[in-house]
């Protein structure tokens, strides 16, 4: 039992190096993918500049400035904090269980034995009496 408990614990450590290094090649993979995107973004921007009309030059600009606040660093660090390795955990805490501690005694209810019905056919017949019109 507590050689156990301590096993658990000292694997711990290993699990979240393990789990934070898988977690790290997801952050890699996912900073390809926004550079990527604001890239792409940015091209679709580029052809279609349509900033020759005055009433969509504000809507273009907007558009553009929006586009180059997306700073990959900044999301992929909230991402982290929100749903990796840097969100608060809330780890099981592991006791030693004794045999000798008193479990609270759970009552079940008895059922009373249900009736027994006997079935009868729809039409009536000698056993069945005629249902009642």
């Amino acid at each position: 039992q507590r050689t156990l408990r301590e096993e658990l614990d000292r694997c711990s450590p290993r699990y979240m190096e393990e789990m934070e290094s898988v977690f790290e090649q997801g952050q890699a993979l996912e900073q390809r993918r926004i550079v990527f995107l604001k890239s792409a973004f940015l091209a679709l921007h580029r052809r279609l500049d349509v900033t020759a009309d005055s009433s969509v030059q504000a809507v273009y600009s907007d558009l553009h400035q929006a586009i180059e606040e997306i700073n990959d660093q900044e999301d992929l660090k909230w991402w982290r904090n929100r749903n990796g390795p840097g969100m608060p955990m809330n780890w099981p805490k592991f006791e030693d269980w004794s045999p000798d501690h008193e479990r609270p005694q759970v009552k079940i209810k008895k059922t009373k034995e249900l009736e027994k019905v006997t079935p009868c056919s729809i039409s009536p017949t000698q056993s069945c009496p005629k249902p009642a019109p």
